[in-house]
């Protein structure tokens, strides 16, 4: 599994496409896809959204953490850092966020790549 993470519209989807021989238009779109679609795909963008959409919950969390492993250990995902900034007053938004970083950071943990990306430059993590 690879992970491109960074602020929004910092050129996360082209870096990944170009350095994996990808092209944007076969991505998992998570703004709109369907909830099993991410388990197939090979480049899943917009994870934030996903988590958006269809976690609520801790249980929820940790089984898409185990299926994504388990059934699409090889794709690359994209993800907005949603956690840095002015912390939301309401509940939902706080929890959207807090889930989406306990993700990533589990991801990560077993994640054979983690590029962070900044106006457009990748710097490896891990």
């Amino acid at each position: 599994m690879k992970l491109y993470i960074g602020g929004a519209n910092q050129g996360k989807l082209n870096l990944a496409c170009l350095e994996n021989q990808k092209r944007a238009e076969d991505a998992c779109i998570c703004e709109s896809c369907g909830k099993e679609d991410i388990f197939s795909a090979e480049l899943i963008y917009g994870l934030h959204h996903y988590v958006r959409r269809f976690v609520f919950t801790t249980e929820e969390k940790d089984a898409l953490i185990e299926r994504l492993r388990a059934e699409n250990a090889h794709s690359i995902i994209i993800c907005d850092e949603v956690g840095c900034g002015v912390v939301p007053i309401e509940k939902r938004e706080r929890e959207y966020r807090e889930l989406t970083g306990r993700i990533m950071t589990e991801l990560a943990k077993t994640a054979d790549r983690v590029i962070r990306v900044f106006c457009g430059i990748g710097g490896r993590m891990k």
